[in-house]
């Protein structure tokens, strides 16, 4: 398996930021009668500003662009697309609150598993320390 990943902001004034990152990977030991549903990626743009963060990703994920157990279980695993939408709050030094909305649906119906749409919204406070 490999994975490309790059990341580009720019820092409006001492406070704020925009930015973009995308990511592209394939599965190149795919095997089985999905093999030719190896890949998977994602794009986002972000938005900083003091104690706020705002971020809007798109991310497709094939059937057998990586194992399951490692895909990203909040949007649903593998063999789905769809956009997420997050805000973040920091708190104070180690703490955070995290608002984030998916919006997703099967990359492909016809794969044996594929669950219908489906939006969910997680409220997560993070704690560092």
């Amino acid at each position: 398996m490999w994975d490309v990943y790059a990341k580009a902001a720019f820092k409006f004034n001492p406070k704020g930021s925009v930015g973009m990152w995308g990511q592209y990977l394939q599965n190149s030991d795919a095997e089985g009668p999905y093999q030719d549903k190896d890949t998977g990626y994602g794009v986002a743009a972000f938005v900083t500003y003091d104690k706020f963060k705002f971020e809007v990703i798109y991310k497709n994920v094939q059937a057998d662009a990586t194992p399951g157990f490692i895909a990203d279980s909040d949007s649903s695993y593998v063999n789905r697309k769809g956009w997420q939408m997050e805000i973040q709050y920091k708190m104070w030094k180690y703490g955070l609150l995290e608002i984030t909305y998916y919006n997703t649906e099967p990359e492909d119906d016809a794969v044996p598993g594929a669950t219908n749409a489906s939006q969910t919204i997680f409220v997560n406070t993070i704690f560092k320390f």
